[in-house]
């Protein structure tokens, strides 16, 4: 790989590895899964071909966890107040935290849906519906909707 090459790769992968909230959980893909899912066809054929697939995931449940994410809830408490904020990308930096923290921002999701902000309290509703339903934590998760539009009017 380059140094260009390289370069660019850790850009595009630099928020989901170094900006998560939690504990990132980092795992070799079986060499057969990744095959069948990334098929790749080189002519001429190779003697020797090597693959590596990784898997990064956020763990989820077992409260126990918080024993070793003393500061979570605080940040997680500073990156809900976003949720308001006037700039997306920062409003979309808090959806992703929440994400990727699941379960472990449960408690701070019911602090701040409890807001005088209803842009903040609704879409801490609509999160800690989905994460406790196993439901979508996509980005609708926290558009509006026709459910939930009277809050936002509130």
């Amino acid at each position: 790989m380059t140094e260009v090459e390289a370069s660019n790769i850790t850009k595009v992968w630099q928020e989901d590895l170094l900006d998560r909230l939690g504990i990132l959980m980092i795992a070799p893909m079986p060499r057969p899964l990744y095959d069948e899912m990334f098929p790749i066809e080189i002519l001429p054929q190779p003697d020797e071909m090597v693959r590596a697939g990784l898997v990064f995931d956020t763990l989820a449940g077992q409260q126990e966890r918080m024993a070793w994410l003393r500061a979570l809830p605080a940040t997680l408490r500073e990156v809900g107040q976003n949720r308001a904020n006037p700039e997306f990308s920062l409003r979309a930096k808090s959806r992703r935290a929440f994400q990727a923290v699941g379960d472990l921002g449960l408690e701070v999701l019911d602090e701040l849906a409890k807001s005088q902000d209803p842009e903040v309290r609704v879409t801490a509703q609509d999160l800690a519906g989905a994460i406790r339903s196993g439901g979508d934590l996509g980005p609708n998760a926290i558009l509006p909707s026709k459910e939930n539009s009277a809050g936002l009017i509130e």
